[in-house]
């Protein structure tokens, strides 16, 4: 029995690692790459709209991302349903607005990162010669940023711990390390951006307490797809900067006062109806 639980154990771990290396890993070296040596020329770039080169480059990263979404679904299958529809959909939190609280926190983590580094003004990274076209940014931003990163980097080795090991979750100092290692595999697919990419720090150890918190991983990836979108938006001159700043804070601020008010009202409500006899309450982190 223990021999197969070990095994069984070892085999999560493995999928979720291969679902990290084979969804991201290729991400992490071409960082590297850029990062040391900068950008080659673009080879066969689309220059409009809908080219064909762009349509390629997103299906050979997205099907990367297919294979690695299937290797965390069937680590979190090998751990049982209940486990699998929590990473797909998330525990439900007991306080109303709670999802938009979170959405709207992580949005402005990410803006105040980036405005300490407008403060500290370190050199800018490298610039991608290549250019796409609106579809392919917006929807990479999407695919892979939002929905890939926040179920593979997030959502499964958050969820595989507190199975294989909750104990490492109720310790100070374990947690730490924990959420430490869970920034740097996010950073590390941001290190083309050179120093720009620990703008993304606030953000990166925020995703991580927020979920560990919550156990919803879909008001993180709707921020993460709203702000990828929107630069994408500015990047292709479709919206002016003010108006992406504008934008950004003001959904930001909308989303988190809306949740507060959501949250407050909640408390205030009396409560009117008793819960059945043997009803357990989803646990929380």
């Amino acid at each position: 029995m223990l021999v197969a639980r070990e095994v069984k154990s070892g085999l999560v771990l493995l999928l979720a690692v291969l679902a990290y290396v084979v969804g991201y890993g290729w991400a992490v070296m071409l960082s590297v790459q850029i990062l040391l040596h900068g950008y080659g020329p673009p080879e066969g770039s689309g220059s409009g709209s809908g080219s064909s080169s762009d349509g390629v480059l997103f299906a050979g990263e997205a099907t990367l991302l297919v294979v690695a979404l299937l290797l965390a679904g069937g680590a979190a299958w090998s751990l049982g349903r209940p486990v699998l529809l929590e990473w797909l959909i998330g525990r439900r939190h007991r306080v109303p607005g709670c999802g938009l609280l979170v959405a709207g926190v992580l949005l402005l983590l990410d803006l105040a990162g980036f405005w300490l580094f407008v403060w500290i003004n370190p050199s800018q990274p490298a610039q991608d010669p290549a250019t796409h076209a609106l579809w392919y940014d917006i929807a990479r931003g999407i695919w892979l940023g939002a929905i890939g990163e926040e179920f593979v980097v997030l959502a499964l080795p958050i969820v595989v711990v507190r199975q294989l090991a909750p104990q490492l979750l109720q310790r100070a100092r374990p947690t730490a390390v924990f959420v430490a290692l869970l920034v740097i595999a996010r950073i590390a697919y941001h290190l083309y951006q050179g120093a720009w990419a620990w703008s993304h720090l606030l953000w990166a150890v925020g995703a991580v307490l927020l979920y560990l918190w919550t156990g919803r991983v879909w008001p993180q990836i709707l921020a993460h797809a709203f702000y990828d979108t929107t630069l994408a938006l500015y990047d292709h001159h479709e919206i002016s900067q003010p108006a992406e700043m504008v934008l950004l804070h003001g959904v930001a601020t909308a989303l988190v006062i809306l949740g507060l008010i959501m949250m407050a009202r909640s408390r205030r409500r009396p409560a009117t109806s008793a819960r059945p006899a043997g009803a357990e309450l989803t646990p929380m982190s």
